[in-house]
């Protein structure tokens, strides 16, 4: 059986724990290309989503004034598109690939040359290509889907349309990602998110601000100042543009 648990956010396929898509897309190319910036930020982008699916569903809600503009920009898409909504926040699993995830939107948008096609839309709130490879993941788990759009949604009211891409390409640029990530977990790999960097330079730094303060208060105490106070001062220097160094680094 294949489940999804909401509060951890965790995927099952026959009981066994499967990454997601964008789990799968952050492991192997970091979590800046999310932008992924403070609490606020997520809790909005959740809050967009939930109301995008509520739009999509035809359900009347009431939001918070901090995502009016984007709200706005969703309802003007629908109305512009008019697209015939097929699935909304569907949790999708291949078995194949051991993966799972949820597509904000499947629908089938008409256009003129071409009539109707089923697409994948993914809310956004900036066009990027690694948003067109996480679609191109759904797609690996929605085979009835050929192609994908995504939408960024805009504080202004106002939202913008990638082009209507098809998913082969994107199918394979993910799966090709899924395997690095195979691979790395069976080598016992594991990427370096800026959190995990942030956590290991506090460590580092209250290690160096320690070893400063001792070397302070071993100067501090000695009642003459000549050769080996200076040697200690020169540590002091020496440990201080090693912390500025580690953390230019990271």
């Amino acid at each position: 059986m294949n489940t999804f648990d909401p509060i951890a956010h965790k995927y099952f396929i026959d009981d066994r724990p499967v990454p997601s898509a964008t789990q799968v897309i952050r492991e192997i190319l970091g979590d800046a290309i999310w932008n992924a910036a403070d609490t606020w930020y997520l809790e909005r982008g959740t809050a967009v989503h939930a109301s995008a699916a509520l739009i999509a569903q035809g359900k009347p809600f009431e939001h918070d004034p901090a995502i009016d503009g984007q709200v706005r920009a969703c309802r003007k898409f629908f109305a512009d598109f008019q697209p015939e909504v097929l699935e909304v926040e569907k949790p999708l699993y291949s078995e194949s690939y051991q993966c799972a995830g949820t597509m904000d939107m499947r629908c089938k948008l008409y256009r003129m040359d071409t009539g109707k096609r089923d697409v994948i839309v993914d809310w956004k709130s900036a066009l990027s290509e690694v948003a067109e490879i996480q679609v191109g993941g759904y797609g690996v788990m929605c085979p009835a889907a050929r192609y994908g759009l995504i939408v960024a949604l805009q504080d202004d009211g106002k939202y913008k349309c990638g082009k209507m891409f098809k998913l082969d390409q994107r199918k394979n640029e993910f799966l090709a990602l899924r395997s690095t990530y195979a691979i790395r977990q069976s080598l016992g790999l594991k990427l370096e998110t800026p959190g995990m960097i942030n956590e290991r330079m506090e460590r580092q730094l209250l290690w160096l601000n320690q070893r400063v303060r001792e070397i302070a208060n071993e100067c501090n105490c000695r009642a003459e100042h000549g050769a080996a106070g200076a040697e200690h001062l020169t540590a002091i220097e020496g440990l201080l543009k090693q912390a500025v160094k580690q953390t230019e680094a990271a």
